[in-house]
């Protein structure tokens, strides 16, 4: 059998793992036997996804077990794609998008766990940013350098 370089295997550990599939999940029943990366609740309301993401196309997952990260995108103009969010296990970075406008499809986040900042987003209104940290305290999410001539 061929030998696997070492050097290769680190690279394939080193590549991040992904998940989320867009829709609901058969996981109908919660229980721990049907453990997975995507978990709904009876009506399929709730919807759990693992990993880390760096795009707002997260299907349906109403929570992230790891973190949210979007920046440098310079196409970005909104995060409505985010309005079914409720809950991030990991932190919320939301910085360096050069024509992000709104914030609105966060308006449903309830809970961040982990460190959140949204900044550098240099049409982004400040005032939506403090809107959105007022509107969820548990969030621990920190704004500045956005926009303030709005």
């Amino acid at each position: 059998m061929p030998r696997v370089p070492f050097a290769a295997v680190l690279a394939l550990l080193a590549v991040p793992m992904l998940g989320c599939p867009p829709g609901p999940s058969d996981d109908d029943d919660d229980s721990a036997a049907d453990d997975d990366d995507l978990v709904a609740d009876d009506d399929d309301s709730a919807v759990s996804c693992d990993g880390d993401f760096f795009s707002v196309q997260i299907g349906d997952c109403t929570h992230i077990g790891g973190s949210l990260f979007l920046y440098g995108d310079a196409a970005l103009t909104h995060v409505d794609e985010l309005s079914a969010l409720t809950t991030i296990g990991g932190a919320l970075q939301l910085y360096g998008n050069g024509a992000l406008e709104s914030i609105e499809g966060l308006s449903g986040l309830t809970s961040v766990a982990g460190g959140s900042n949204i900044y550098a987003n240099p049409v982004l209104c400040q005032s939506l940013a403090v809107a959105l940290i007022d509107a969820c305290p548990d969030c621990g999410i920190v704004a500045y350098a956005n926009d303030d001539g709005c």
